[in-house]
């Protein structure tokens, strides 16, 4: 039967960037305190042991960002939908953020689209100013 405190589930497409852990350390818990968690910021602590993967009982979507003690690490998804991440041997402190994908350039479009048409708005009613003027004007 499937464990999934001590195995995890892995496509060959999300295993082909992590590191190889030796089947002999693959299984070996660690103990994992949660220091701190919100919707978008996740920060583990990792205790003493071997070199492995930490699979995240949470939802694994693009805009998922991991570091390792500063350092950037490598999101794959495990077991269907959870965020998995290679952790080194010893001690360590995991770090995930969440940015939205398109968010910074879907603001940017709606920044100019706004512009453009407040720029149309504001040309339509010197227009028509002026066809007023312009009416007033003639005899």
């Amino acid at each position: 039967g499937f464990a999934p405190r001590e195995r995890a589930i892995i496509t060959e497409a999300a295993a082909a960037g992590l590191p190889e852990i030796p089947p002999d350390q693959a299984s070996k818990a660690r103990r994992v305190e949660f220091r701190f968690e919100s919707l978008k910021r996740l920060t583990l602590e990792v205790g003493e042991g071997p070199a492995g993967y930490l699979v995240v009982a949470d939802t694994e979507l693009p805009g998922w960002t991991a570091n390792i003690d500063g350092v950037p690490a490598p999101i794959a998804r495990a077991n269907v939908y959870q965020r998995l991440v290679p952790i080194p041997a010893g001690t360590c402190t995991v770090n995930f953020r969440y940015r939205t994908p398109g968010l910074i350039p879907g603001l940017i479009i709606s920044l100019v689209a706004v512009s453009v048409l407040a720029w149309l708005v504001v040309r339509a009613l010197r227009q028509r100013r002026s066809r007023h003027k312009a009416a007033d004007i003639t005899p």
